[in-house]
């Protein structure tokens, strides 16, 4: 507990840091970086990972989609991408029925494909103008903040098991603590940015904002959860004290992300 604690507090520090000072070009190879990191640990932890070659062509893919889906990349070029790839995962498995099942083709394009275009979020909120920093802390402080007050909301207050079969110790009241926590830390964040960093965030939108992105948030976490249950995995990596792996610590980043990127796409790319 502690020790998750300070790793959040000393990791959130260091990633304002170099968020704050970061050109926004090296974004894209570090986003790159983490989807195939955290693609290798879903597929690692599953046991998909029989196919090397398989494995090597969907470690690939994982770290082009997010660079396809920052440059614009053709749709044309894109599709013809994807069909490639699908074919290729088949033909691994026509040839190697015994290591390559159906299951397993499923979920490596699963991995390889959808959880590097909901990491290419990051990019894209980044990227999006002069706010885009902002707009991309806002976003971590969201989904971060959920997990951080929900566990520490579960561990003080919780008696009522949220979904037992997917994950035994998320309580309702660590739920709504997760999401009241996520409106103070919001509220906490548009104070110290208008004051400090001369920033316009109004409080209203961006509080609304909070409130849906931690219940979906909660959802990310929990759709995580979902196949660690089905695999009996504890941790999807131990990269992170306390924390597991990349995608143990950006499962609910990886569902807010793409929703603050669709509303700033929707508003014109802002939504003070």
């Amino acid at each position: 507990m502690l020790k998750r604690l300070l790793v959040s507090i000393v990791g959130l520090s260091l990633l304002f840091l170099v968020l704050l000072f970061l050109e926004s070009w090296v974004m894209i190879p570090i986003v790159c970086l983490l989807s195939v990191m955290a693609v290798f640990e879903l597929l690692h932890s599953t046991g998909f990972l029989k196919e090397k070659r398989l494995l090597c062509l969907a470690l690939l893919f994982a770290g082009l989609v997010p660079y396809w889906v920052y440059s614009g990349c053709d749709r044309s070029a894109a599709l013809i991408a994807v069909i490639l790839y699908v074919m290729a995962a088949f033909l691994f498995g026509i040839l190697r029925p015994e290591k390559v099942k159906f299951t397993t083709i499923c979920g490596v394009f699963f991995g390889s494909f959808v959880i590097p275009y909901f990491f290419s979020a990051i990019i894209l909120i980044y990227c999006s103008g002069d706010m885009g920093l902002f707009y991309l802390l806002l976003t971590l402080v969201i989904a971060w903040g959920t997990d951080t007050c929900a566990m520490l909301s579960g561990m003080l207050f919780g008696k009522h098991k949220l979904i037992p079969s997917i994950s035994p110790k998320k309580t309702v009241e660590g739920s709504i603590g997760g999401i009241l926590g996520a409106l103070l830390m919001a509220t906490l964040y548009i104070a110290i940015t208008n004051h400090w960093f001369f920033t316009a965030f109004h409080y209203i939108p961006v509080l609304c904002m909070a409130f849906f992105g931690s219940i979906i948030g909660q959802l990310g976490d929990l759709s995580m959860s979902y196949i660690k249950r089905e695999y009996n995995i504890k941790d999807y990596g131990k990269i992170m004290p306390g924390h597991g792996g990349i995608l143990d610590r950006f499962d609910s980043v990886l569902f807010v992300a793409p929703v603050v990127q669709a509303v700033l796409y929707l508003m014109g790319g802002v939504f003070l």
